[in-house]
């Protein structure tokens, strides 16, 4: 028989829908994904069953008569991604050698995220065992950047924007909606604090920044050139977001956005509310 060989491309080894099926946007639960947790903590025993409901401070298999796949999927969301870090760190105190103790943590590490990765959830495990978001990586510096920025008092209504707009993110249902308009609340009101007089911010009143802009880098024409077409950038930023915002009174029929769209357009917001903070006089 000969052997079949896929075309130029093509995985090998992985399976079908792996390759064939579209999965779409990342979601934040999934039936397989639990039952695929839980059948990573079959095999734990007694020992983790009573370990874990004292760490979680609800019941397991200890004391209910039921199995791990048919108590986690009764869980909030919160607690099966929580389980995860106490098994692992209930693994790592029960091996009896530095060497062991790598290994096991390596070996879980990989297959919780092999989970993760193969049911296209939003999470992966660091290599200590603890859960993130998948976007965590870059969002959390630029995050921590922007914040740091807008802490002087002069930005705390801006901060206060900034910071629900990551709480709304970060949320067990991340809530995309509200963390975009919560990061153009903060921009609006960092551009009302440099322009008075500007009651919003539309993309017709992002050329009052060009004045500050010359006189930021008077004599260096390249970052001139560079800084005319960040402008426009932030032009297509509000305009972006204004498919997401909602006026008040009126019923909220918005779609939440895909979550890697949500990111990207909080991330690119920072961003142009740390210029902001660099170009405002006062």
């Amino acid at each position: 028989m000969t052997e079949f060989i896929p075309k130029p491309g093509v995985p090998h080894g992985k399976r079908f829908a792996d390759v064939y099926r579209e999965k779409g946007n990342p979601t934040p639960d999934d039936e397989r994904m639990r039952h695929r947790i839980a059948r990573m903590l079959d095999d734990s025993g007694t020992g983790f069953e009573e370990h874990a409901e004292g760490e979680l401070g609800i019941p397991t298999p200890f004391s209910k008569s039921t199995s791990w796949p048919g108590i986690v999927k009764t869980w909030d969301v919160d607690d099966v991604l929580a389980v995860v870090t106490v098994y692992i760190r209930y693994r790592q105190r029960k091996a009896t050698t530095d060497a062991s103790r790598i290994t096991v943590t390596r070996y879980l590490v990989k297959e919780f995220n092999r989970i993760f990765e193969e049911q296209n959830a939003t999470y992966r495990v660091d290599p200590q065992g603890g859960v993130h978001y998948l976007h965590d990586a870059e969002f959390v510096r630029s995050t921590e950047a922007t914040i740091a920025g807008l802490s002087a008092q002069r930005y705390a209504n801006s901060l206060h924007n900034f910071e629900n707009g990551q709480k709304a993110i970060s949320s067990a249902s991340p809530d995309g909606k509200n963390g975009i308009r919560n990061v153009f609340a903060a921009a609006e009101g960092l551009f009302r604090l440099i322009f008075p007089n500007s009651p919003r911010l539309t993309s017709g009143q992002v050329a009052l920044l060009e004045p500050f802009l010359d006189r930021h880098y008077s004599g260096n024409k390249t970052a001139s050139g560079a800084s005319a077409k960040l402008l426009g950038s932030f032009r297509g930023w509000i305009d972006a977001c204004h498919f997401y915002r909602h006026e008040e009174g009126k019923p909220d029929d918005i779609a939440q956005p895909p979550l890697e769209l949500a990111i990207h357009l909080m991330s690119v917001g920072a961003s142009f509310i740390r210029l902001l903070i660099e170009l405002d006089p006062g």
